[in-house]
C-alpha cells in the first residue's frame, strides 16, 4: 500500500518538473497551438502555459490573430485560481481569483451576417452534430464563482456598426472582490470594486431599432466600497445629440442596493472631489415641430398626468468638494458678466447634503452647505435648507442663502390639493411665508 501511495506522488512529481521544464513547455505549448491554429487557421502564439497542484492556471505571452491576420488578442501574463473540486463535484465553474496584466483586445462586427471577428473561433470548437439537444429543465441553473479580480493595463477596443457602437476602454488598473454573481437573477454584489487611470470612450451612432423578443432583464448591483481615481470618460451620443466629457479626480461610494429592474437605489455614501463634467446638448434636433398651441396643449396634458415617480432613492450622506460642472446647449457661449441659461460654468462647486429620500409620493432634502462660483459673475455663497414634500404639502425650513451681495432666512409651507395641481394651477395653493 505505501509502495503504491508512493508511486503515485513520485508520478505526479515527475508530472509537476515535466510541466514546468522548459523541455515539457515547449512540447505542451507546441501541441495546444498547433491543435488551435489546425482548427481555426490562424497564427496562435504562447510563451508559456502551465496548470499547478492548487488549480492555477498560468498563461504568459498569448498571442491569437483573427483571420485577416489583425491582432484579435494580446495578454501579456494571466493567472487564474480555479476551483478544481468545486468544477468536479459540480458546485459551479469560474475562478477564485484572476490576476490578468496587458490585455490588448480588438472585438469587431461589420455586419450581422458575418458576426464578430471571434466567430471563427466559435465555429472552430462548435460540434458538428446538427441534431437537436432537448433542454434538461430540471437541471439547477450554472453556479459561476468569481472572486477577485485584479486586472492591470488593459487596453480593449469594441467596434460594433450593427448597434452603432465606437468605444475604448483603457485601463490602468481595476481591482474587484465579489461576493456574488448569479446569472440567473442579475445579481451582483461586491465588496469591493475600484477603478483607476482610466480612459473611455464610448460614441453611439443612430442604427435602426430592432425590437427583442426577449430583451435581457436588467441587474441588482451592490458594491460596499467602490473608488474610481482618475478615470476619463468621453461619451457622444448622436442619435440623441449628446456628448459629455467626465473626468472624475476622486469618488467614493457605498452602494447598498441598485436595482435598476424596480428602479429602487440606495446610497450610504456618496463623495466626489476634484472632478468635473462638461454636458453638450444640441436641442435643434429635438424641437417639437407642432404648432405652439398643440405644443401648449401637450404640456397641459401632461401636467395633468402628472404621477409621482415609481423611483426609490435613498441616499445618507452626499459631498461634493471643489467640482466644475459646465452645461452647454447647441453653440451658445457662456460670458463673464452676462448670464446665458444656454451656456452654464459651475466652478467651485460644494455640497454637502444628508437625508435624501424619494419614495412612496414623498421627498426629503437636507443641504448642510452649498456654494458655487458661476462664470457670469453670480456667487452662491451660502445656501443650507431641509426640504419635505408630499401629494399635499411642501416644507421648506431653515433656509439661509447669501447669493453675491444679498442674504436672505426663510421658512416657506405650500398647502395644495395635489402636487399636479400646484403646476397646473399654483393659486389655488395655501401659501405660508416667513422671511424674518
Amino acid at each position: 500500500m505505501l509502495r503504491i501511495i508512493l508511486g503515485i506522488f513520485l508520478f505526479l512529481f515527475l508530472v509537476l518538473l515535466f510541466i514546468r521544464s522548459p523541455w515539457g513547455q515547449g512540447i505542451i505549448i507546441d501541441k495546444a497551438t498547433a491543435y488551435v491554429s489546425n482548427k481555426t487557421h490562424t497564427k496562435v502564439e504562447i510563451e508559456r502555459l502551465f496548470l499547478t497542484f492548487d488549480g492555477n492556471l498560468q498563461i504568459e505571452g498569448l498571442f491569437l490573430e483573427d483571420t485577416k491576420g489583425d491582432t484579435l488578442i494580446y495578454s501579456k501574463s494571466l493567472e487564474a485560481n480555479v476551483p478544481l473540486w468545486a468544477m468536479i463535484r459540480g458546485e459551479g465553474i469560474g475562478v477564485d481569483a484572476l490576476k490578468w496584466q496587458g490585455l490588448r483586445a480588438n472585438i469587431i462586427r461589420k455586419d450581422s451576417i458575418s458576426g464578430y471577428n471571434f466567430q471563427f473561433l466559435i465555429d472552430a470548437f462548435a460540434s458538428k452534430k446538427t441534431a437537436p439537444i432537448a433542454a434538461d429543465t430540471t437541471a439547477a441553473p450554472l453556479n459561476i464563482v468569481i472572486g477577485k479580480l485584479n486586472f492591470k493595463d488593459f487596453d480593449i477596443v469594441f467596434e460594433d456598426e450593427v448597434v452603432g457602437i465606437d468605444s475604448r476602454f483603457k485601463i490602468g488598473a481595476l481591482d474587484a472582490a465579489m461576493k456574488t454573481t448569479d446569472l440567473e437573477h442579475m445579481k451582483f454584489e461586491a465588496s469591493d470594486l475600484k477603478l483607476s487611470d482610466t480612459r473611455i470612450k464610448f460614441i453611439q451612432t443612430p442604427v435602426p431599432k430592432i425590437p427583442e423578443e426577449n430583451p435581457a432583464p436588467l441587474p441588482s448591483i451592490s458594491v460596499d466600497n467602490l473608488t474610481l481615481t482618475n478615470v476619463f470618460a468621453d461619451y457622444q451620443s448622436y442619435s440623441d445629440r449628446i456628448a459629455a466629457e467626465v473626468y472624475i479626480k476622486d469618488l467614493f461610494a457605498a452602494i447598498p442596493k441598485a436595482d435598476l429592474a424596480n428602479s429602487d437605489f440606495e446610497v450610504k455614501t456618496f463623495r466626489l472631489k476634484n472632478s468635473s463634467v462638461v454636458l453638450h446638448t444640441e436641442t435643434e434636433s429635438n424641437i417639437v415641430t407642432q404648432k405652439v398651441a398643440e405644443a401648449t396643449e401637450a404640456i397641459k396634458q401632461d401636467i395633468k398626468a402628472f404621477e409621482w415617480p415609481e423611483l426609490r432613492l435613498a441616499v445618507g450622506d452626499l459631498d461634493l468638494e471643489n467640482n466644475k460642472f459646465s452645461y452647454f446647449v447647441a453653440s451658445a457661449e457662456a460670458n463673464a458678466g452676462n448670464f446665458n441659461p444656454n451656456a452654464i460654468v459651475l466652478s467651485d462647486l460644494n455640497i454637502q447634503a444628508n437625508n435624501i429620500n424619494l419614495k412612496d409620493k414623498t421627498a426629503e432634502l437636507h443641504i448642510e452647505k452649498s456654494n458655487f462660483k458661476e462664470i457670469s459673475g453670480i456667487d452662491l455663497k451660502e445656501l443650507s435648507l431641509k426640504f419635505n414634500a408630499d401629494d399635499h404639502t411642501l416644507k421648506v425650513t431653515d433656509l439661509r442663502a447669501a447669493l453675491n451681495n444679498n442674504s436672505v432666512n426663510a421658512n416657506l409651507r405650500l398647502d395644495y390639493p395635489k402636487l399636479s395641481a400646484l403646476i397646473e394651477s399654483p393659486e389655488k395653493s395655501k401659501v405660508d411665508l416667513n422671511i424674518p
